[in-house]
Formats: C-alpha cells, structure tokens, sequence
C-alpha cells in the first residue's frame, strides 16, 4: 500500500466525492430477507450479529446501508494502517459528509484536507508530487464529481506554497479547469488561481498573467445554481492579487477590470458591492504605485484617457454608495474614494478625502458631499456634464438615500 499509495489516495478521494448522495444498490433494497452479496459497512454488521435472523434484520441491515460511508470507512481505514492520522482525522471530525444531500460539506473539508496532507507527506516532497501527478488524470474526468475533487483538491494546495513540478501541474490543470461545463469546477479552478501569489516569486512572475486573465473572465461567470458564487470570489482573489505583483503587470487589465466591475456597483448583494468597490479602489492603488506624486498632490505623469474615464464614471456612484447607511459600503467606499482622488491629481480634493475619510470614522455626509461638489466645480470644470450623466441614472437608485442624495448632487 506504501507503494501505491498516492494511486489508492486519489482513487478514494475522487470516489468519495462520487458517492455522496448515492443511494444503496436496488437489488439489496428489494430483497429485505437479505443483504445479498454486499460488504456490509462496520456500524451496521454489529447491528446485525444482535438480531440474528430475527424478523426484517436483513431488511434493517440493507436500509441502512450507505456507499459512501462504506467509502469513508475504507478511506480512513487505509489512512490509519499507514498512520497518516492527521488526514484521517480530517475525515473523521465530518460526521454528516455520509449523509450529505450535496457537495457542500466534501467542498467544506477540502481545505483542512489540504492542509493535513501537506503537513503529514510535505508539500514539496517526492509523495506529495506524485499525488499531484495521480490526481491530474481526474481533472478530465467524464464524471462531475471527480473533475470536482481533483480541481477542489489542487485549489486548496496553492495556498500552502507548492513549487517546481508541483506548483506547474497544479496550475496549469486549474487553468484547464476554466472552460469545465460544471460551474462547481470553474468555481473551484476560480478559488485556486486566486492565491497565485501564495507561491514562491517565480511562480508568481510565471503564472501572474495567467491568473488575471482568469479571474477577469470569472467575474462575469455567475450560475444562480452553484453555491460558489464565482464573480465574487474572482473579485476577492483579484484584490488579493494586486497586493502582491508589479504594478506593470496589471497595467494591460486596468481599463477592462474597471469596466466588468462597474455594474457590481448597484447589486443587491452586499458583498458583490463591497468587493467590487474595493477592487476598484485596489486598481487606482496600484496604479498609484507607477506614479510620482508631490507634496501638492499633484501628478508628475499623466495617466491614460481610457483609466480617466473610468474615474469620471465612477465618481458619482462612490460618493452617493458613501451614504449608505450599510458600514462595509461605508467603508469600502471611503478606502476606494481615497484612492480615487489620489489619482485624479486634485489638490483640493484629495486634501479633503485624505483628511475626512477616515476608514472607521463617523463621516457628516451631507457637509461632505456639499464640500466635495464645490471642489469639482472648482477643479473639475470639464467634468461638471458628464458628472450630471453619471448622476441621473442613480435618481431611480432601489436605495431611498441613494436617490435623495443624487437630487442634492444635481
């Protein structure tokens, strides 16, 4: 079994992902006088010996067999012969995973999973790369719900910093991932390429521009059916993403990215608002990197037509989403505003957002935007009409305030 083990690993696990609401063979179902030739799980063949032949025993018995518990059985079996115990308590500590009605519960132990096979083999030994390798032929798998526990497995290796071979197959069968028909597999690919910058520097410098790409594709991914709600996890693993790598490399996404996340604006869901508002704050922060700015906040190098437009279009809808009486929209549009203002180059303005948006703070909205009008009409004077466009639309706002504040902005 040491020998094979990493070909017996991924065999159960990908089997176990299979069973999960799997009912129990039909022929044992209509044969209540007996189990047939069936492996009886062992909760259930103690049951039996204390009702020998008894009336419906045999019938109990079948009921209440379960494949995949006879698979989690088997699984945990294998790992305790070889004293991996920290994997096999992984397994052990989900007592309702048997019984699930979905995947929900096998996606929820992935990550301690990970983890403990990582701790227990290594993430870079000679075992854990060939485990890797094994669970590459799942990826195309004809079945969901193995293509589900490889993609799932290896998404949930990146964090733990794999490198070499590893990190490559990982990857690239996560980018393969992408184009899957099941969106639990592009949610899952979508999760994984979001902590590319967990891997080593050139990994990261090897990958980067592979990942933007996918996570920008993921934001326009949304499946009312999967509970991976892929758009906001594309969102959340791009701001991560940009916290790590060189400015230069996000440069060709800037004005596309800004574009795909506009509408996430005016959702009803409050962390797609919250991260895309984030994310876009997280653009301009990082753009502010490339630029030298002086002590008068203003640029020494302009910045593109394209991104500029995107400032101008999105201005409107950050000072009125400011208002909201909901915190995270609060404070994700104070952080975001910041960096707005930091990049248009306006003294004025950005004197006022740096010295008044406080992340935490208690904010006067109506002195605020008051003030903040006065200064665009001062130092924004070309953009006073397309302000007013911006606005318009926000005067049939779903939020009551939103739409008294863009009457007062008007």
């Amino acid at each position: 079994m040491q020998t094979r083990f990493a070909e017996i690993f991924c065999m159960l696990l990908s089997t176990l992902a299979s069973y999960i609401t799997l009912l129990p063979p039909y022929t044992v179902l209509s044969q209540p006088g007996t189990a047939g030739n069936v492996t009886i799980p062992k909760s259930s063949r103690r049951g039996a010996k204390g009702n020998p032949g008894g009336s419906g025993g045999g019938k109990d018995t079948a009921l209440k067999l379960s494949p995949c518990q006879m698979v989690l059985e088997a699984f945990q079996t294998f790992l305790e012969t070889l004293g991996m115990q920290q994997i096999s308590l992984v397994l052990a500590v989900c007592p309702d995973l048997a019984a699930s009605t979905d995947l929900n519960n096998f996606i929820e132990i992935l990550t301690p999973l990970g983890v403990a096979t990582a701790s227990e083999v290594g993430i870079n030994s000679a075992l854990m790369r060939q485990i890797v390798t094994t669970m590459s032929r799942y990826v195309s798998s004809p079945y969901d719900t193995q293509r589900i526990a490889s993609t799932g497995f290896y998404a949930h290796l990146v964090p733990l910093q794999p490198c070499g071979e590893s990190a490559s197959v990982i990857m690239l069968s996560l980018e393969s991932s992408l184009n899957d028909p099941n969106p639990l597999v592009r949610g899952l690919s979508i999760r994984g390429m979001a902590y590319v910058c967990s891997l080593t520097r050139h990994d990261i410098d090897k990958y980067a521009t592979m990942c933007l790409t996918s996570l920008l594709k993921g934001i326009e991914d949304y499946n009312e059916h999967c509970f991976i709600n892929i758009p906001l996890d594309s969102m959340r693993g791009l701001s991560r993403v940009l916290q790590a790598i060189e400015p230069v490399k996000f440069e060709p996404f800037q004005v596309s990215s800004a574009i795909r996340i506009r509408p996430f604006f005016e959702k009803n869901s409050t962390e797609l608002r919250e991260s895309a508002i984030l994310l876009f704050g997280d653009i301009c922060g990082l753009k502010l990197k490339q630029l030298t700015i002086d002590t008068d906040g203003q640029l020494h190098e302009p910045i593109s037509e394209l991104l500029m437009e995107q400032l101008r279009a999105n201005l409107c809808s950050l000072l009125l989403h400011l208002c909201e009486q909901n915190s995270m929209i609060a404070r994700a549009c104070k952080i975001t505003l910041k960096n707005v203002c930091a990049l248009l180059g306006t003294a004025k303005m950005n004197g006022l957002a740096q010295n008044h948006l406080l992340e935490h703070g208690q904010l006067q909205c109506a002195i605020f935007l008051k003030d903040f009008v006065k200064l665009i009409g001062e130092e924004l004077q070309d953009w006073i009409n397309d302000f007013i466009d911006a606005c318009l639309p926000m005067l049939r706002s779903q939020w009551p305030e939103i739409r008294g504040n863009a009457a007062i902005l008007i």
